[in-house]
């Protein structure tokens, strides 16, 4: 998955006849450029200030630990959501003389800090924690414009998802927990997204691929306009149904939309339902973390996608299908679509979970987050999940969030008679875990490499 800038966006952000962008803030996007220089294929614009480190990448970090020496295996970026491969977005295994394999650090999505212990990111994304709760591996949030060079990894150790909206729509955000304070980078506040910024430029910020090269893996900013908050998707994308349809046959893109179409007999008729975060019945209607832009076509049964005249139709029955597609297929509550115009950026990939800021009122703030492009490509927008009042109230009081297990490990310590640690993420919620050994007439012992436990006197 690869985020696309448009030339566009190289001449708005830098002028027509240059190659280095101007320092200061800028106030239609509030980033701060610094003197960015211009230097991929199809444009792209670092932001390296530190006033930006609290948008941060989110990697797994496997940490195998094989004895024997060399252990062999490569990997074109390391595994990743769904045990698919991540294209482009981190090393390869490595050893350490005789003694096994090095961390290794694997980015996935972007995440951004709220407060000194909570990070915003997507509920896809959150999602990756609960995977450390089966492999010797975790999910860190790495501070600094290139995350596998970051010197800061900080575990995530807790996972709250916001709240369903009334009518039933699950928000894409997720709120993650780290292991430790943050107290030397500045945290972002959020503001709810309305409709008076419609036609507004944003900055998308994220680690996604940078061009067609598939270069990632550093921070980056592009603009992408609010085009619209509710209502019909596709007619904020095309001017009209001829131009979405030909796009469709065309592109080799197809819609991920929420419309469900019996195909197949020569004629399309819909069959309503919603779709499912995460998996459910929506045909792959969303993105899978770190993918590498293979987004399943929506309703198509595992992504097989259909051509004309399949089913006795002809070239009818597709274009009634995609005709419905393009009636029916609206933004949910909480959503906004972004972007989609030459001189916008195109969020893909890792900018998953990444924010939408802009400044207002002296500070950058956070509007959104990226969640899905409207096709099984990259280069029509991005829909994001807005902050609206109800996921504001949720993210506000995550952000509060204070470690129980602060001060303790999951190895453990002794307190008197009492075995204490923390609990793993695969024991469920983060807590503290006592058990007095004197109940076994026992003592506790903690050698200070494995857990702490009970033993005879």
């Amino acid at each position: 998955m690869r985020k696309i800038w448009g030339w566009g966006a190289l001449l708005l952000s830098c002028g027509a006849t240059q190659f280095a962008c101007s320092s200061g803030v800028d106030e239609g996007t509030g980033v701060v450029p610094s003197d960015h220089k211009m230097d991929d294929l199809i444009g792209s614009v670092p932001v390296n200030s530190k006033s930006l480190d609290g948008i941060g990448s989110l990697a797994l970090v496997y940490n195998y630990t094989y004895p024997g020496g060399s252990a062999g295996f490569a990997s074109a970026g390391g595994p990743s959501v769904g045990g698919s491969a991540s294209v482009g977005a981190g090393g390869t295994f490595s050893t350490a003389g005789s003694g096994g394999w090095t961390p290794s650090f694997y980015p996935q999505c972007t995440g951004t800090l709220i407060s000194k212990n909570s990070v915003l990111t997507s509920r896809s994304c959150a999602q990756l924690f609960e995977q450390t709760m089966y492999g010797n591996y975790s999910l860190q949030f790495a501070i600094g414009a290139e995350p596998t060079q970051s010197s800061r990894r900080i575990p995530v150790v807790d996972v709250e998802y916001a709240p369903v909206l009334e009518g039933g729509a699950y928000p894409d955000i997720g709120v993650l927990h780290l292991g430790e304070s943050v107290t030397d980078v500045a945290a972002f506040p959020v503001t709810v997204l309305t409709d008076d910024l419609i036609g507004k430029p944003f900055a998308a910020v994220g680690y996604g691929n940078s061009d067609l090269a598939y270069r990632s893996g550093t921070r980056r900013a592009g603009s992408l306009v609010l085009r619209g908050t509710s209502g019909l998707l596709y007619p904020l994308i095309f001017e009209s149904f001829d131009a979405f349809y030909d796009y469709v046959v065309n592109s080799g893109q197809y819609p991920i939309g929420y419309d469900r179409v019996a195909l197949g007999s020569g004629g399309a008729s819909s069959t309503g339902g919603s779709p499912s975060r995460g998996g459910g019945d929506a045909g792959g209607a969303f993105p899978t973390a770190g993918s590498g832009g293979a987004f399943p076509s929506a309703g198509f049964g595992g992504g097989w996608s259909p051509s004309a005249g399949t089913g006795g139709g002809g070239d009818d029955w597709y274009r009634q299908y995609l005709q419905s597609v393009y009636d029916n297929t609206e933004l949910l509550a909480g959503e906004a679509y972004l972007g989609g115009a030459l001189s916008d950026a195109q969020p893909c990939g890792a900018d998953l979970g990444g924010p939408i800021v802009r400044k207002a009122q002296g500070q950058v703030r956070v509007f959104g987050v990226f969640s899905r492009t409207p096709f099984s490509g990259c280069d029509k927008g991005a829909v994001y999940s807005s902050i609206t009042t109800e996921t504001k109230a949720f993210i506000d009081a995550a952000a509060q969030w204070s470690d129980p297990c602060a001060g303790l490990t999951t190895l453990g310590k002794c307190v008197g008679s009492n075995a204490t640690r923390c609990s793993t993420s695969a024991e469920g919620k983060r807590r503290v875990v006592k058990f007095d050994c004197s109940l076994l007439n026992q003592v506790c012992v903690a050698p200070g490499n494995t857990e702490v436990a009970c033993t005879d006197k």
